[in-house]
C-alpha cells in the first residue's frame, strides 16, 4: 500500500502579504460583482496597481457591499462589460456566476490576458497546504459544514468557505499555515481552476445539473472531475462507491478512498451491518452505529461517510468524527422540518434545485406526499420525477416559470394544481392535506424566477407554514 507523509506545513509557508506581492504593479479587472467578485476585488485592492470591478447591472441594482468597493480603492464600473475595459489589463478575475463563454471573457482570452476564477485567485493567496475540497451535484453544503464541525471537535483551526456563501478570498487574510480550509467547490468555480490543488478532494455524487450553463451532462461531469487534476500521489481522492463516478479512477494521481453503503470496496468508509466502519491510512475500526447519525435519509448517510473519510485522511481522530456525527443535525432548507398543523407535517427542501435532489427527497418519505415544485428550470429532464411520484405523491402543486413544463410530466400520473407563488402553493396544499400527509417543498428548479436565492424561497415557505400554524391554534 502506498505510504503517505503527514499533512504538515510545506511550501505554502509564507505570509499573506508576501502572497499579495505577486500582484504588485498589475492592472486587474474583476468581472461580476456577486459575493465572490466583491471579495476578490477587496483582496487585491491593497496590492495591485489598479483594480477595476465591473458588472452588467446598474449601480442601483448592485449590493451594498459592491457599491462600497469605490471607497476601498477599486474603480467601479456598474452597467458596463464592454471590451474597452480590457485596455491595459493583464489579469482578469471571473466571478463564478459569469459564464466562461461571456463576450468579455472570450475577448480577454483572445487578447492573451490571463483569466482565473475567484477560487483560483484564493488558492494562490493561501498560506496553508491543508485544503479539503468538496464537490458533487447534491450534498456539498451539508458535507462541507459537517467537515468543519468535525475539525472543530478535534480542536483544529478550521475555516469553512467557498461556494457555501463565504468567498474564500474574503477570509484569506485570516488563514495561517496551520489552518485547515474546507471549501465547497462548484462546477462554475472549477471551469478556470489552474493550480488549485486540494490535499483531500471529495466528489459526493454526479447527476445532470446546470445544463443551461454546461450544455450536456458529459461536459458538466468533466468539469467536476477537474477537482482532481492537480493532485499528486501524496494526496487523496474520495469517491462514492455506490454510483458510477463518470470518470476514470485509473487516471488519478492521488490515492483513492471510497465511501459507500455496501460492502467494503477498499480503503475508505462503509456500512458494515448496522455500523459505520473505516480503513483509512493506518486507522481501522468502527466509528459508530448507523442509527446514531442524526442526519435524515440514506443520502445523508453517504454524506456523513464521505465527511468521515476525508477527515480520517487528514489524521482526525475517529472519536472526534463520531462525536460530530452524533451532534450534527443538518442545515436549513435541506429536508428541514418546519412545523405541523392539523396532523400534517411541512418540510422545507428549498435547496433541491435539480431533479436528483427532489428524487432524493421523495425517497426519504414513505408518503403520502403533497409535492410543491417549480421555479426556473436549469434545462434538465424532469421525466424521472413521474416514476418517483407514482403511488407516493397524492398531489403535485406546481408554481413559477417551470410549472407548465413540470405539469407535462405529472399529467396523468398524479393529480396536479397550478399556482403562481410558493405562498399560494402552501395554501393549496393545506386545503388538500389530510392527517398524516407530508407537504414537501422540493422544487427541482432554481429560485431565480421569483427569489434572490433558495434561502429566500425557503424562508417564504416557512412564513406561509407559520401562518397556517397560527390560524390552526
Amino acid at each position: 500500500m502506498r505510504r503517505h507523509r503527514p499533512f504538515d506545513v510545506e511550501d505554502k509557508v509564507s505570509t499573506y502579504e508576501e502572497k499579495l506581492e505577486a500582484f504588485l504593479g498589475r492592472r486587474v479587472l474583476v468581472v461580476g460583482l456577486g459575493r465572490s467578485g466583491v471579495a476578490a476585488a477587496r483582496a487585491l485592492a491593497p496590492a495591485a496597481a489598479e483594480v477595476v470591478a465591473c458588472d452588467e447591472k446598474p449601480a442601483d441594482e448592485l449590493s451594498k457591499e459592491a457599491r462600497e468597493l469605490a471607497g476601498a480603492g477599486v474603480e467601479l464600473r456598474a452597467g458596463d462589460q464592454t471590451p474597452a475595459l480590457l485596455a491595459g489589463v493583464d489579469l482578469l478575475v471571473r466571478s463564478p456566476g459569469v459564464p466562461w463563454e461571456a463576450p468579455l471573457i472570450v475577448a480577454a482570452r483572445e487578447k492573451g490576458i490571463e483569466v482565473v476564477g475567484e477560487l483560483e485567485l484564493a488558492y494562490r493567496l493561501l498560506v496553508t497546504e491543508r485544503v479539503v475540497a468538496v464537490t458533487g451535484s447534491n450534498g456539498k453544503s451539508t458535507t462541507t459544514v459537517l467537515l468543519g464541525e468535525i475539525f472543530r471537535r478535534a480542536g483544529e483551526d478550521v475555516v469553512v468557505a467557498g461556494n457555501i456563501g463565504v468567498a474564500l478570498t474574503a477570509v484569506g487574510a485570516e488563514i495561517r499555515p496551520t489552518t485547515t480550509v474546507v471549501a465547497e467547490v462548484s462546477s462554475f468555480q472549477l471551469e478556470d481552476a489552474v493550480t488549485f490543488r486540494p490535499r483531500v478532494a471529495v466528489l459526493l455524487n454526479l447527476a445532470p445539473d446546470h445544463l443551461d450553463r454546461h450544455g450536456s451532462p458529459a461536459a458538466y461531469y468533466r468539469t467536476k472531475w477537474r477537482l482532481f487534476e492537480n493532485q499528486r500521489p501524496e494526496d487523496y481522492a474520495v469517491l462514492n462507491a455506490d454510483e458510477e463516478s463518470s470518470g476514470n479512477r485509473d487516471e488519478l494521481q492521488a490515492a483513492v478512498l471510497l465511501f459507500g453503503r455496501g460492502a467494503a470496496p477498499g480503503p475508505g468508509v462503509w456500512l458494515a451491518g448496522d455500523d459505520v466502519a473505516y480503513d483509512v491510512r493506518v486507522q481501522k475500526g468502527t466509528l459508530l452505529p448507523n442509527r446514531d447519525i442524526r442526519l435524515p435519509g440514506p443520502h445523508n448517510l453517504s454524506n456523513a461517510m464521505a465527511a468521515a473519510c476525508a477527515a480520517l485522511a487528514m489524521d482526525v481522530s475517529p472519536r472526534a468524527i463520531a462525536e460530530a456525527l452524533v451532534e450534527f443535525e443538518g442545515l436549513p432548507h435541506r429536508l428541514e422540518f418546519v412545523g405541523e398543523a392539523g396532523g400534517v407535517r411541512y418540510v422545507n427542501d428549498s435547496k433541491a434545485t435539480n431533479v436528483a435532489s427532489t428524487l432524493t427527497a421523495l425517497a426519504t418519505f414513505e408518503g403520502p406526499i403533497i409535492l410543491i415544485a417549480g421555479g426556473k428550470s436549469k434545462g434538465g429532464d424532469f421525466g424521472a420525477l413521474a416514476a418517483a411520484a407514482r403511488g407516493k405523491v397524492r398531489l403535485a402543486v406546481l408554481y413559477g416559470a417551470a410549472r407548465d413544463e413540470l405539469a407535462a410530466v405529472f399529467e396523468g400520473v398524479v393529480p396536479l394544481e397550478r399556482v403562481d407563488t410558493v405562498g399560494g402553493a402552501v395554501a393549496r396544499a393545506a386545503a388538500s392535506a389530510r392527517r398524516g400527509d407530508v407537504v414537501l417543498l422540493s422544487p427541482a428548479c432554481t429560485s431565480w424566477d421569483q427569489y434572490r436565492d433558495f434561502e429566500e424561497r425557503g424562508d417564504d415557505f416557512k412564513r406561509a407554514v407559520a401562518e397556517l400554524s397560527r390560524e390552526a391554534s
